[in-house]
């Protein structure tokens, strides 16, 4: 049984303590606090002899779709959709341990997880569409990120190249 004192003064609130709550007031007073997914403008390419990932777009959200719950209070979601081009012949994968995103202010942050998978690859390159890597990071970020990939030895070409970069902006 609900019982409301005050419809002027109450709230509605979605989500449980300790993660991104959604709030609906009642009453005629009040904002509410919405949690949409916002998308963010990215593209580039981060290159290495055997790779390339092709960045399409990114995304803030408060939640997690694919686990079927929301991020924690004060913190978002960042996924970043790319394809994927490998020129080394076979399967081959890139892993959430290959892949840190370094902050304005320097720390780096694990990707919490990819949307990968097998990558499929020939000599003069083979593209998978539709991929992604997600990063929990602050509320809404702002300033210079740089994406890192240091994947394992299979993807390391004769220039003995290890790691490679990509530099992005997210709002300023």
């Amino acid at each position: 049984m609900l019982c409301i004192r005050d419809w002027a003064s109450a709230v509605l609130i979605v989500g449980i303590a300790g993660d991104n709550r959604a709030s609906i007031p009642l009453g005629a007073s009040g904002d509410p606090i919405r949690l949409e997914p916002s998308d963010l403008a990215l593209s580039g390419t981060l290159s290495m002899e055997l790779i390339d990932l092709t960045f399409q777009a990114a995304t803030l959200r408060y939640d997690l779709p694919n686990r079927h719950r929301e991020v924690e209070s004060g913190k978002q979601a960042l996924t970043v959709h790319f394809d994927a081009t490998s020129r080394k012949g076979g399967n081959w994968q890139v892993f959430a341990t290959d892949l840190l995103l370094v902050g304005p202010d320097g720390n780096a942050i694990a990707a919490d997880d990819v949307g990968i998978g097998s990558l499929a690859g020939t000599d003069e390159g083979v593209t998978t569409p539709d991929l992604w890597m997600r990063f929990i990071v602050d509320e809404m970020p702002a300033g210079d990120f740089t994406l890192k990939l240091t994947p394992g030895s299979w993807f390391i070409g004769e220039d003995g190249v290890t790691e490679s970069t990509f530099d992005f902006t997210i709002g300023q």
